[in-house]
């Protein structure tokens, strides 16, 4: 499983976020108490702010990647250490959402710069994701 941990929102100040997020990570369970004996944190997230349905983290092949912030940002991190990317949209296309993984490459919805153009499914090798930002 792999979730964030957001601590230390003052609640006077709703509006400023939670100002330490943290990715975590255990194995599969149901039990709340086999999550807090076994979770360990991979590194900080990008995310100041709760995150809905639409940006759960999606796994597969050793990997967990979801969206974050506004619109294009993503971020993958490889679960064996916590290093991380954050891929740049391009030009011709914004990430939308993450759509999944293959043990060679990530999927995400991608829409054109055009408004109202059609959301398409783009790929991305994992091996073409460069250096990665390190676990902090």
């Amino acid at each position: 499983m792999v979730w964030t941990l957001s601590e230390g929102r003052d609640p006077e100040l709703l509006s400023d976020g939670y100002p330490v997020s943290s990715i975590m990570i255990a194995p599969f369970t149901t039990d709340p108490e086999v999550v807090q004996a076994t979770g360990r944190r991979l590194r900080s997230d990008p995310a100041r702010w709760p995150i809905g349905h639409s940006e759960t983290f999606v796994v597969g092949c050793g990997y967990a990647a979801r969206q974050f912030g506004g619109a294009g940002d993503v971020i993958i991190v490889r679960l064996s250490d916590g290093a991380a990317w954050i891929p740049q949209s391009q030009p011709e296309f914004t990430w939308v959402w993450v759509a999944g993984f293959t043990c060679d490459e990530f999927f995400g919805l991608a829409r054109g710069p055009i408004e109202g153009e059609v959301t398409t499914i783009a790929r991305m090798r994992l091996d073409a994701l460069g250096e990665p930002l390190p676990p902090d």
